[in-house]
């Protein structure tokens, strides 16, 4: 699977996860925390080959690899209290 993550921390990142074991494919430590009290807008693009993480309408990280040709989608929110999904939706390109 692929994963893109908006972090507690100010990380921005994609990573994959292949047997078991997930492998950052590119990492933006400094990219900004989640702001409280706040809608954010994400958007993860898996378009062929090339993955695309926006954070409020602005291209955060993006990376190519051709580890999957397919798969399905999916959404998850770790330790992170008071945080709510609105319009989850998965489209075709």
């Amino acid at each position: 699977l692929y994963v893109a993550s908006f972090r507690e921390d100010g990380t921005a990142q994609i990573q994959k996860k292949e047997c078991g074991v997930y492998t950052t494919l590119k990492r933006i430590p400094n990219y900004g925390s989640p702001s409280l009290d706040q809608w954010h807008h994400i958007k993860f693009e898996a378009i062929g080959n090339d993955l695309h993480f926006y954070i409020d309408g602005q291209l955060a990280v993006s990376v190519h690899d051709t580890t999957f040709a397919a798969g399905a989608a999916g959404i998850r929110i770790d330790d992170t209290d008071g945080a709510y999904i609105d319009n989850w939706r998965v489209s075709a390109p």
